[in-house]
């Protein structure tokens, strides 16, 4: 996506179509940041089930200046890392990912080990 998009207008509407309540933190943090954040903080955040991750990844697309990312204790499941590890293996600048306190499984693991292979 260009990176004249704008994220939080971007989130909201992925959020509205899936009938989901958006995520106040991340709608806050993108409509200061916009497409230019580099750091995303989520930390002990609760993003949300399916489609609220959903919501979320399909805005980590458009933030194309992002180099660090953290999710550390949010509940993620072994499909949301399925989901976050799609965009994550073509995204531009992410460089730093944190998911300390979540109960990733070994199947998360290799998600994340296919990852780092496809990023040398």
């Amino acid at each position: 996506m260009a990176a004249s998009v704008n994220p939080q207008h971007l989130y909201l509407t992925v959020c509205h179509r899936h009938n989901i309540k958006a995520n106040t933190k991340l709608s806050s943090i993108l409509g200061i940041g916009g497409s230019d954040t580099k750091t995303l903080d989520l930390s002990n955040n609760y993003v949300g089930t399916e489609h609220g991750f959903q919501c979320f990844t399909e805005v980590l697309g458009c933030l194309e200046n992002l180099e660090e990312l953290d999710l550390s204790g949010n509940y993620l499941t072994t499909e949301n890392i399925k989901e976050l590890v799609q965009v994550l293996i073509v995204h531009p600048k992410i460089s730093v990912i944190r998911l300390n306190n979540n109960r990733l499984y070994i199947d998360s693991g290799k998600e994340l080990l296919r990852l780092a292979r496809q990023n040398r």
